[in-house]
């Protein structure tokens, strides 16, 4: 078994954002698994655990809340990132329902 691993891009309201996929290239139907990141943003440590989620048998998809590329690097960026979606729930919902989208077309579930 094989983990394959791909960026995967989508939009949301004019904004470009970029998943990171990994699944087993034997199995293009399993189930979707959705790791959303922490406060500065898809990092590292959300590809690890796509990738073990890959191994598990599923697709592993780490979104993307803020956008292509963008990540916070000081606890002032990563404030100024988050402080929109916690003010307005309900874009927070939309992007998340955008990334949903997205992993549903890599999984066929």
């Amino acid at each position: 078994m094989a983990i394959v691993t791909e960026l995967i891009e989508y939009t949301h309201n004019g904004d470009t954002l970029e998943a990171f996929v990994a699944r087993n290239d034997d199995n293009n139907t399993a189930p979707g698994v959705l790791i959303c990141h922490a406060w500065a943003g898809r990092a590292e440590h959300e590809e690890t655990v796509a990738r073990k989620i890959a191994e598990l048998g599923y697709v592993g998809i780490a979104v993307d809340v803020y956008g292509k590329g963008i990540r916070g690097t000081s606890t002032e960026e990563c404030n100024a990132l988050m402080t929109p979606f916690v003010e307005d729930r309900a874009m927070l919902q939309d992007r998340l329902q955008a990334a949903l989208g997205t992993a549903q077309k890599q999984t066929g579930n």
